[in-house]
């Protein structure tokens, strides 16, 4: 309060001088300032409102995965033999990724409101690298899930060496999708680079 009240009293005590030279320079840096402050409230203001609502919104997606059974996943994957708990079950870290996602689409609005360019260019290319690697991750889940459901299958027929048969299609399946979640994330051409040194 005391700056926004300080400024235009700056402003009109410089004008009133009337010492163009000296006062133009000042007058034009304290207009900014000015300007800059509704804008930079706003920006805050969005911001404050959005982790609230993450948080509204995270918790709700969280309790709500969790009372469908969500945190089972991992087990059903055949990742793990028991249920997470505590503060890092699947349904909470959902609700977490919710809650970040509203935030960063703030931040975002927040950045463009304050027209600061180059950081909206690059909170964009974040935004766009983080939904890539979500995207292929659920892409690897559901191999994982579709390769288990196979093995399981496999496994429940009368076929000669089913066990073999099982185990060598659960990888091809595994195999597949991990091969289609990397692509998702832009990062096949680089880690097969990485791996064996062909450059695509």
């Amino acid at each position: 309060v005391f700056i926004l009240i300080l400024i235009p009293i700056a402003t009109a005590a410089l004008q009133a001088l009337q010492l163009t030279v000296l006062t133009a320079p000042l007058v034009a840096m304290l207009t900014s300032i000015m300007t800059f402050i509704p804008l930079l409230i706003i920006a805050a203001v969005v911001l404050v409102a959005a982790y609230f609502v993450g948080r509204v919104v995270g918790g709700f997606i969280a309790q709500l995965l969790a009372g469908l059974g969500f945190d089972k996943i991992l087990v059903t994957l055949g990742l793990t033999k028991t249920e997470p708990t505590g503060n890092r079950t699947p349904s909470k870290i959902v609700g977490w990724l919710a809650m970040m996602g509203i935030v960063l689409a703030a931040a975002l609005t927040a950045f463009t409101v304050l027209r600061l360019d180059p950081l909206v260019a690059l909170l964009n290319g974040f935004i766009v690298f983080a939904a890539q690697i979500l995207i292929g991750l659920v892409i690897f889940g559901v191999g994982l899930w579709i390769a288990s459901w196979v093995s399981d299958f496999v496994q429940n027929s009368n076929w000669p060496h089913k066990y073999l048969l099982a185990l060598v299609a659960r990888i091809a399946v595994i195999v597949l999708s991990l091969a289609m979640a990397l692509t998702q994330m832009g990062l096949a051409d680089s880690i097969i680079t990485l791996a064996f040194g062909v450059p695509l």
